[in-house]
């Protein structure tokens, strides 16, 4: 259930919500030709915060109106415009293309020196910033097969943490939703979609197998091994940027083409594109090993922005693919296309608070964290693209919607990661590991010899864990809690029988019993505000009360051998029970 901590009292929090809170919504076209203009970058107002607009050029965002009053929109190659929340929406935001200087190519042309300078410096530069920041991430994927059969829809909020020289530092997932559909009997998806991307290494020597960028080379290795050409200089007042494209000399399917627009006053990179067609170099590998893939054509777009104090940081990557794939019974050509955009650096996630198993797909994971629509109504930062609908429309229709309802726990690609606790649940020996799956360790100290019972207790291990995923929201906290059981470190190796499930399934309610608990006392918490870490910390807290608690029921009951025992703590756990549900 969720709930809602606010600074003085509900009806303040939700006052401040509803009237403060607005939906900004629009469309931006390129002012002469009256073109949808896609990927604009959007800052709001004096802050580190933005988004970016769509493929069609649509952007829809849900502002605070009391501390963002305007909306600056940047494009390369056009003149930055800034509005002020004028109704009516959507808006229409026109761009003014700026002036390119042709004859300024002609001349640079000619001097080699300067555009092998200009690059040098401005790769210096970038290699110089160590800077790293926290921020927000919104990821998007749609997967087709040519001629537009959907495959594949992913949508996830990342806390990130990023790195102009770097990149893409870590991805860790807040909450996420997919759609799958399968393609001549075969289920397609990329079961880490953000791997490739944290992967990408522009400025940095990297052993992940992508094509060699000419920036993480030295000065001479770069110029040695790629050619350089300028087409284009753009002028925007009193800076200019340049416009340079880049070959490889050698080792063509193994290397990126690509451009890179630099400001020739500050030597800043603000947007650098790498193509790579018939790669020869590229991370994607079938499951099944009688299945191929070639003919990948790998592209990439960085685009770079200024943050407060004149810091560079990543505004977005986008990363498509196509690629032949061939089965025993079936060949076709999948396209893929994803984003992943940087838009709060002011601000950061709160993570789910449960422990999940080492190597686990973001699949897995978005199957592990329950669904919260009010989550995904607060902070939807891009809006959805016209192909994105229809390939939603068309997986509800045809094949699955996870985490897009309450009812998304079981599908037929993936094993059941988590099972949520309910009043009728009831644990099934179908659904738990007959084996340790290898990182779980449990036992007693290694110099105490063990007796009968603790010889018995390291062959089984039932991950019973509180859920809890807390969100901010203005100047307020609401929360999400589960008591459930995580199916991929749970196994029992002994004889299974029912007296071992009904001892099971007494532990699940003692779960459920300190979830409660927690709620309850979450709830105490409301008088002292939205205070993250006091909330943390009395979650903390109780959960080394339910350990204790678990450990002494286990003691005590002997997996149902002591029957008086079992009963005792099961009329004990039921009367408890009835107490929290009363409160």
């Amino acid at each position: 259930m969720n709930r809602l901590i606010p600074v003085f009292c509900l009806w303040m929090a939700f006052s401040l919500g509803s009237v403060a809170q607005q939906r900004i919504t629009g469309r931006i076209v390129d002012k002469v030709s009256g073109e949808s203009l896609p990927f604009v970058s959007i800052a709001f107002g004096n802050t580190n915060r933005g988004t970016v607009a769509n493929e069609n050029g649509e952007f829809s965002c849900n502002l605070d109106t009391s501390r963002v009053k305007f909306l600056t929109f940047g494009f390369i190659g056009y003149e930055t415009q800034v509005f002020s929340f004028q109704p009516p929406f959507p808006l229409l935001v026109r761009l003014q293309p700026l002036p390119i200087d042709l004859s300024e190519v002609e001349v640079l042309s000619g001097h080699k020196s300067w555009v092998t300078d200009c690059i040098n410096a401005a790769v210096k530069k970038i290699k110089k910033n160590r800077s790293e920041f926290s921020t927000k991430g919104f990821f998007t994927l749609e997967t087709a097969r040519e001629g537009g059969t959907p495959l594949e829809v992913v949508e996830a909020f990342y806390q990130c943490s990023v790195s102009p020289k770097k990149g893409i530092i870590s991805t860790d997932l807040k909450n996420g939703r997919f759609g799958l559909s399968p393609a001549s009997g075969l289920w397609f998806m990329d079961v880490n979609p953000t791997d490739v991307i944290r992967n990408l290494s522009v400025f940095e020597k990297s052993d992940y197998k992508l094509p060699l960028s000419p920036f993480s080379l030295g000065a001479k290795e770069m110029n040695r091994d790629f050619r350089f050409f300028i087409d284009s200089v753009i002028h925007n007042g009193q800076s200019s940027v340049a416009v340079i494209r880049f070959v490889p000399k050698i080792r063509a399917g193994r290397s990126f083409s690509g451009t890179v627009y630099i400001d020739t006053v500050s030597s800043d990179i603000l947007k650098l594109s790498l193509n790579c067609y018939q790669s020869s170099a590229y991370p994607f590998h079938p499951i099944d090993t009688s299945h191929r893939i070639s003919g990948v054509d790998l592209s990439f777009t960085l685009v770079f922005k200024d943050l407060e104090k004149g810091l560079k940081a990543i505004d977005y990557v986008r990363f498509d693919y196509c690629l032949k794939y061939r089965s025993p019974s079936s060949a076709f050509t999948i396209k893929s296309k994803s984003l992943l955009l940087f838009y709060d650096y002011d601000d950061f996630f709160i993570l789910p608070y449960f422990i999940s198993s080492p190597g686990l797909t973001d699949y897995a994971k978005i199957l592990s964290i329950p669904y919260n629509p009010r989550f995904w109504e607060r902070n939807y930062i891009i809006p959805s693209t016209r192909s994105a609908l229809d390939h939603s429309r068309y997986f509800s229709q045809n094949g699955l919607m996870v985490n897009y309802s309450e009812n998304n726990s079981k599908i037929l690609t993936i094993p059941q990661q988590v099972l949520y606790w309910k009043p009728d649940i009831s644990l099934d020996w179908k659904i738990i590991g007959k084996k340790n799956p290898g990182w779980i360790v449990v036992g007693g100290p290694k110099n105490k010899r063990p007796d009968a019972e603790e010889v018995c207790s390291r062959k089984y291990f039932m991950d019973f864990q509180i859920f809890l995923d807390v969100n901010k929201e203005n100047d307020s906290c609401y929360w999400q809690s589960k008591s459930l059981v995580f199916l991929p470190s749970s196994f029992y190796e002994l004889q299974r029988d029912s007296n071992a499930l009904r001892v099971f399934n007494l532990e699940f309610e003692i779960t459920e019993l300190y979830r409660l608990r927690l709620e309850h006392r979450l709830d105490s918490l409301a008088s002292f505000g939205c205070d993250a870490g006091k909330i943390i910390d009395t979650y903390d807290k109780l959960v080394k009360q339910f350990e204790s608690m678990r450990a002494l029921y286990k003691k005590e009951v002997k997996r149902g051998q002591d029957e008086l025992s079992y009963q005792t703590w099961k009329k004990r756990v039921d009367l408890r029970l009835g107490r929290e549900r009363k409160k």
